[in-house]
């Protein structure tokens, strides 16, 4: 028996068919890993966003287990339980209008406080429904806050201020 190799073989010719399939099947390789590469990496955005919060409600826990602090100048630690001594200027109080709380519409009671060294800070003293009484609660005397960022949530709109509402 006789055996014949053949140094330079002929090479197979790939058919246009052929090539257009295997130009698809690459291109779809390629979009799955980046499918599966965009997953992941939005995946590790959500955990880096959930150990965000979970750091930002431990700090807000920690400073509101803090002994209440009484403040007179000076930037108070944000989420700090806070004492104000001062007066009340009743007469600068802002009502926002329009929120929302547990379903029922009503205003959000935004007074100023003059401090004894005579800066003014404004107090967000809760929400109010007209419903329940015609007139705003009255401030009391030396209030306690708890220090958030400013502006928390007011949003001027297109629509024009009427009064102090």
């Amino acid at each position: 028996m006789t055996s014949a190799f053949i140094t330079n073989p002929p090479l197979k010719q790939i058919r246009p068919e052929s090539r257009i399939l295997l130009q698809r099947q690459t291109a779809a390789l390629m979009c799955l890993a980046l499918l599966i590469l965009l997953t992941l990496t939005l995946g590790l955005w959500q955990l880096w966003r959930a150990e965000q919060k979970a750091n930002l409600l431990a700090e807000i826990e920690r400073q509101q287990a803090l002994p209440e602090l009484i403040w007179s100048q000076g930037i108070p630690p944000l989420w700090r339980l806070i004492r104000l001594e001062g007066q009340w200027l009743p007469q600068h109080e802002i009502l926002l209008d329009q929120r929302l709380h547990k379903g029922r519409l009503g205003y959000h009671l935004i007074t100023p406080l003059q401090l004894k060294d005579g800066s003014i800070v404004m107090v967000n003293r809760g929400w109010w429904s007209p419903g329940e009484q015609l007139l705003p609660p009255a401030a009391s005397a030396a209030p306690r806050v708890v220090v958030q960022a400013w502006p928390r949530f007011i949003e001027l709109g297109a629509t024009p201020i009427q009064g102090r509402i």
